[in-house]
C-alpha cells in the first residue's frame, strides 16, 4: 500500500521526497505498532501532505484510477523496474485492500476485475560486474579446494555450478564422477 498511495492523490505538487513518502507510510501510516507514536517533523510532514492531497476510496472505483495504481506497483524507489514477483504480490495486497473497501461499503464491486493489466514482463538483465570471472572462479575454487578433504569435495560442487551453470539442487544430485575442464570450455 505505500507503494500505491501516492499514485492515488489530486496532484503532485509539494509532493515529498519519495524515500519520505515510503518512510511515512511504510514505517507509520501502515504500521500498527507506531500509528499511535508521535512520529518525527519529516514523517509527520509526509503524513499531512498524503491526508491533504489523497483521493477518496471511491474514486479507485474508476478503472483508469486503479491502472493508475497498479502501474505504481511496476517501478521501485530509484525509478528502476520492480522484480515480477514483487509486482504480483504488491498487487495481491492492493486486490485484499479493495476487497475490504468492497465489504466495508466504500466501493460497489473490486474495480480490479474490470482493468485489463498484467504484471509486465521483466527483462532480466546481468550485470557484467556481479558476474565471477573465469579467473575469480579458479582462485575461489582453489581456495576451497585448500580446505582439506570437505573442501575436495565442495570444490567439485561449486565447479559444477559455475562451469555447467547448475543449480545447487541439481548439483547435489550429481551421481555419475564428473571432470571439470581446466578452462571452463566444455568438456
Amino acid at each position: 500500500m505505500a507503494t500505491v498511495t501516492p499514485a492515488l492523490v489530486t496532484d503532485t505538487k509539494g509532493m515529498p521526497d519519495p524515500h519520505a513518502m515510503r518512510t511515512a507510510l511504510y514505517g507509520w501510516a501502515f504500521n500498527l505498532t507506531r500509528r499511535e507514536m508521535e512520529p518525527p517533523p519529516e514523517v509527520s510532514r509526509a503524513l499531512a501532505w498524503i491526508e491533504r492531497k489523497s483521493l477518496p476510496v471511491a474514486a479507485v472505483a474508476d478503472s483508469l484510477t486503479a491502472r493508475r495504481a497498479l502501474n505504481a506497483l511496476t517501478m521501485r524507489l530509484d525509478g528502476k523496474t520492480a522484480a515480477a514477483s514483487t509486482m504480483r504480490r504488491k498487487r495481491a495486497i492492493f486486490h485484499n485492500a479493495l476487497g475490504y473497501a468492497v465489504e466495508a461499503g466504500h466501493l460497489a464491486d473490486n474495480p480490479l476485475h474490470r482493468v485489463q493489466w498484467k504484471v509486465p514482463d521483466v527483462a532480466e538483465v546481468v550485470e557484467p560486474e556481479v558476474v565471477v570471472s573465469p579467473e575469480q572462479a579458479a582462485a575461489l575454487l582453489a581456495a576451497v579446494r585448500s580446505q582439506g578433504h570437505r573442501g575436495r569435495h565442495l570444490e567439485a560442487f561449486f565447479g559444477c555450478l559455475y562451469f555447467a551453470a547448475l543449480r545447487p539442487a541439481e548439483a547435489v544430485w550429481l551421481r555419475k564422477d564428473c571432470t571439470l575442464p581446466a578452462t571452463g570450455g566444455e568438456a
